[in-house]
């Protein structure tokens, strides 16, 4: 059953494809940030309370993130980074609902912590 508290989730949809969907069409202060009134893409503040990703998609996750280009920019469609406060945030460009394949082009942003973060468990797992 989904955790009803988390805001966004990470989900295997396929052998090396993955959904991550925002599940607030709005912003929830200091939770989440949808795409929409200036915002390119989400923003999942907290990420061990607010962030779900199934068991079977961290494996794909892990490599997307190990395969991703950096192109030294603080910006990339995916980025796991910390706060001034130390809480882990997760982000992705584009829309609430977008689909990344493997063998896509995919930047992440420079300085990513997303290796601390999945084994700090800084996430629900589903």
């Amino acid at each position: 059953m989904l955790n009803k508290k988390i805001l966004a989730k990470i989900t295997l949809i396929g052998k090396d494809t993955l959904k991550f969907e925002c599940l607030s069409d709005k912003p929830v202060r200091d939770k989440i940030y949808p795409p929409g009134n200036g915002r390119i893409g989400t923003v999942v503040l907290n990420s061990i309370k607010n962030l779900g990703i199934e068991k079977k998609a961290l494996p794909v996750l892990k490599k997307l993130f190990d395969d991703a280009e950096c192109d030294g920019g603080d910006m990339g469609d995916i980025d796991w980074f910390r706060s001034d406060n130390g809480k882990g945030n997760f982000a992705w460009l584009g829309d609430p609902v977008r689909i990344f394949k493997l063998k896509d082009e995919t930047y992440k942003a420079r300085g990513n912590y997303y290796m601390d973060a999945l084994h700090n468990g800084e996430f629900v797992q589903l």
